[in-house]
């Protein structure tokens, strides 16, 4: 027998350690990631504002994608939520790019996604139909 005084959902590090995750907790967590891509907020482990717009934007990518593969399976305060915080996201990143550009800074131009650089299969048979 171990003498072990966690009772039941919580752990040696704090009760909320055992706590469900749900979906705004996985939403919030991904968009303070783009936060700190975004140099919104500093890194909770240094203290440091950096900017890094591929990682922003990857970020950003995957809460679209996470909105896309969750369609129809939210209820409507996750969907809201959700919608709420790509929109204000999008425009952060718009607003970091502007400022960036306007201060003549290298890192201003964003880096493209998966998607910009992907070509058509070449092929001779005929057409080709690409699908999303």
């Amino acid at each position: 027998m171990t003498d072990s005084t966690e009772t039941q959902g919580e752990s040696a590090s704090g009760p909320e350690a055992g706590a469900p995750t749900t979906f705004q907790i996985l939403c919030g967590s991904l968009a303070a990631q783009v936060h700190m891509a975004l140099g919104l907020i500093p890194d909770p482990v240094d203290q440091q504002t950096r900017v890094e717009l591929g990682a922003a934007r990857q970020g950003i990518d995957m809460l679209t994608m996470l909105a896309e593969k969750t369609m129809g399976n939210l209820d409507e305060q996750e969907t809201r939520t959700l919608s709420l915080l790509l929109t204000q996201l999008r425009m952060f990143f718009v607003e970091r790019v502007k400022e960036l550009k306007e201060q003549g800074s290298e890192a201003a131009e964003p880096p493209k996604s998966d998607e910009d650089d992907a070509e058509p299969p070449k092929s001779d048979d005929g057409p080709t139909i690409i699908l999303p």
